[in-house]
């Protein structure tokens, strides 16, 4: 009885023992975690702050007035320049270049009503369609009304907002990973495509002026200057040399934009406007402790149709 109580715990002592032999590598994996938060002009910040601006909601002229009911449709197409490899160094507080050379171009339609009072209200919406491994979700949301207006000239403002998120294989994308063991291509070691996400929500006031040129006024070009205040975040998902990566990283702050740009009319129905976006966006680099600007300039232009 007793010969056979001992081999009971015997077998429970090896099936422990291989247990431990199984979990143990899981259990030795280590695993960062927690939230960061971070300078707003940290590189990580910057890359952030880039995309955020790269994806607001163009100035698009300045806001026309509409009457109750009356509403437009249209289709914005913006650039999102390429970055250079010094640009893209922005990882582990820019001692790591980032794969962000992902989508060129953002296409997404635009809803405005009037809502009476003068107020115009636009909507518009980037749908989570995944584009070289990175999914989109964005929603901007702005209110604008002319305040001022004379013959052949108008002065408007506008309230926008925009909550978006982008996910994507930043940290270790799957060039880095196909690599393998290559130190210059693969540098960090990723094991695999990381699922990183990138979250944004911006608000902004905007001025802008328009003048209508031309005997029949089909031309107007404008000038917008806007404040934003932004809150960002970044979700590390990643495996790299042994580590599981899940860091969180937040900042927020405030930038400046400008646009300038021309809309051309014909008809009474149709226009289409052509802008450049800029803002510069303040990045410190180590060993650099200083601040230097590193801006974003992009062409957008959208196509509008007036329905009634």
């Amino acid at each position: 009885m007793r010969r056979k109580r001992m081999s009971a715990a015997v077998r429970a002592a090896l099936m422990v023992g291989m247990a431990l032999l199984v979990v143990s590598p899981a259990a030795s994996q280590v695993v960062l975690e927690g939230t960061q938060k971070i300078d707003f002009d940290r590189p990580e910040s910057w890359a952030m702050k880039y995309f955020a601006a790269a994806t607001m909601p163009s100035a698009a002229g300045t806001p026309a007035p509409l009457e109750a009911g009356e509403f437009e449709i249209g289709v914005e197409l913006g650039q999102i320049p390429s970055l250079s490899e010094e640009e893209r160094r922005v990882g582990f507080n820019g001692t790591k270049v980032e794969d962000l050379n992902r989508v060129p171009y953002l296409l997404r339609p635009v809803v405005t009503v009037g809502i009476g009072k003068g107020f115009a209200l636009s909507a518009s919406y980037l749908p989570p369609i995944e584009l070289d491994g990175v999914e989109p979700n964005i929603f901007t949301l702005t209110l604008g009304r002319t305040v001022v207006e004379t013959d052949g000239w108008r002065l408007g403002l506008r309230l926008a907002t925009q909550i978006g998120s982008a996910e994507g294989d930043f940290t270790c994308s799957r060039g880095m990973v196909a690599a393998g063991d290559d130190p210059e291509a693969n540098p960090f070691g990723c094991e695999a495509p990381s699922k990183d996400k990138n979250e944004f929500t911006t608000v902004g006031l905007e001025a802008s002026s328009a003048w209508t040129l031309g005997s029949d006024g089909a031309w107007e070009p404008y000038v917008a200057l806007a404040y934003h205040h932004m809150d960002l975040e970044f979700q590390v998902n990643a495996m790299y040399s042994g580590l599981v990566d899940r860091t969180r990283l937040t900042t927020d702050g405030e930038i400046l934009t400008a646009a300038a740009g021309v809309t051309y009319r014909w008809g009474a129905k149709w226009k289409l406007t052509v802008e450049a976006f800029y803002a510069p966006l303040d990045i410190v680099r180590p060993p650099s402790t200083s601040a230097q600007t590193e801006e974003l300039l992009s062409l957008r232009s959208q196509l509008t149709y007036r329905l009634r």
